[in-house]
């Protein structure tokens, strides 16, 4: 469905270039936008980092044991955000109390989403651009400013309490995938990107 997949572009370009208008946008928008938010816009953003992992093989000889170790790689890429996605939820209905902010499951949910598609948005580029480009991953680290607009508009935190959230918010965000995916190659012993 090629409207849904620019629906994902737009909103990541948004979160992006403008992520206080993208965050009142979703401010503003209720149960639909919920509803949809899994099988339009997560999910398949999931998928399509699971299989930018491919891209980790164009230009090398195609067989059996790259196909394996491919696979294994796009495992990877994909559990490692479905995991950090549901645990990074948990971690902010823990967290959120102390900030006062909005405690709704569901604008929980969406902010953790919104963040980790940008994350997602980020491996994409890198497994797709040749290797020389793996400076890229560093791009990542502007999720800090997109979460400091969605604390503020989105979850409504106060003022006073923005930066330390937003601080913890930056750390876990980037941290947790990254753990999933030390475990995950742990338990499947000699892969490697």
């Amino acid at each position: 469905d090629m409207i849904m997949f620019k629906e994902i572009f737009i909103r990541i370009y948004q979160l992006i270039m403008r992520p206080s208008a993208a965050w009142q946008k979703m401010d503003e928008q209720g149960e639909v936008a919920q509803s949809l938010f899994f099988s339009r816009f997560l999910f398949p953003i999931m998928g399509i980092a699971a299989l930018s992992c491919f891209g980790n093989v164009l230009g090398e000889e195609f067989n059996a044991q790259t196909l394996e170790h491919v696979l294994r790689l796009a495992i990877v890429e994909f559990v490692k955000f479905f995991i950090g996605f549901y645990f990074l939820v948990f971690l902010l209905k823990e967290i959120l109390p102390s900030f006062s902010g909005v405690r709704e499951k569901e604008h929980i949910e969406r902010f953790v989403g919104s963040l980790l598609a940008l994350y997602m948005t980020v491996d994409i580029v890198v497994n797709i651009l040749p290797k020389g480009f793996s400076f890229l991953e560093y791009a990542v680290l502007g999720i800090f400013y997109v979460i400091w607009t969605g604390a503020k508009i989105f979850l409504h935190i106060d003022d006073s309490k923005q930066r330390t959230f937003t601080l913890i918010v930056t750390i876990i965000v980037l941290v947790v995938p990254i753990i999933v995916e030390r475990i995950l190659y742990l338990m499947m012993p000699g892969i490697n990107r």
